[in-house]
């Protein structure tokens, strides 16, 4: 009977190596990562050998066949090709920790796809919560006005969040950038 530890863990695009360095961690107790949740929440892991593994995750919107070959021709294996775009690659290694991005400009730009998607749901959110405002008003209470305004207010906080987040990581990337 195989051993399976399942972990819990919040990530973000905007510190993509918290993620990466806490399953490279787990490889080396010999836990080896083999299923992740459609909500990348919950982390499933396979009693295995100790082993020196990088992980790295990507975001892609509509990768093709090249991208797939790429990293397969470069040794890497698909973990999980997750919800609205993520991946998760491994590939075992000694001596140079590998990366699947090498250069700051190329993770400037995976983190704007992102800030493009995160844009996107925020514009969702912030013409959603205009319309409530238009139609709020023809609530019958001043209670269900304020409810509701609360509710909309408390909805919008984590898209404006994650957007903002995702902002400043690009800016810091940018930085880095500029100094080497």
């Amino acid at each position: 009977m195989r051993e399976v530890k399942t972990a819990w863990r919040l990530w973000w695009e905007w510190s993509p190596e918290r993620i990466e360095n806490w399953l490279e961690e787990m490889a080396r107790q010999g836990w080896i990562l083999f299923q992740v949740d459609v909500a990348s929440l919950r982390f499933k892991f396979m009693r295995g050998e100790v082993n020196q593994i990088r992980y790295c995750t990507d975001y892609q919107e509509n990768p093709g066949d090249d991208y797939f070959k790429l990293f397969k021709d470069d040794g890497w294996e698909l973990v999980w090709a997750g919800a609205f775009g993520w991946y998760i690659w491994r590939k075992p290694y000694t001596g140079e920790r590998p990366a699947i991005y090498t250069d700051k400009a190329t993770m400037i730009n995976k983190t704007k796809r992102s800030i493009k998607v995160a844009g996107s749901i925020l514009l969702f959110y912030l013409l959603l919560f205009m319309l409530f405002f238009v139609l709020g008003p023809g609530l019958k209470t001043i209670e269900d006005n304020i409810r509701l305004t609360v509710s909309l207010s408390l909805a919008i906080i984590p898209p404006v969040f994650i957007f903002v987040q995702l902002i400043r990581y690009n800016r810091k990337l940018g930085r880095d950038r500029i100094r080497e």
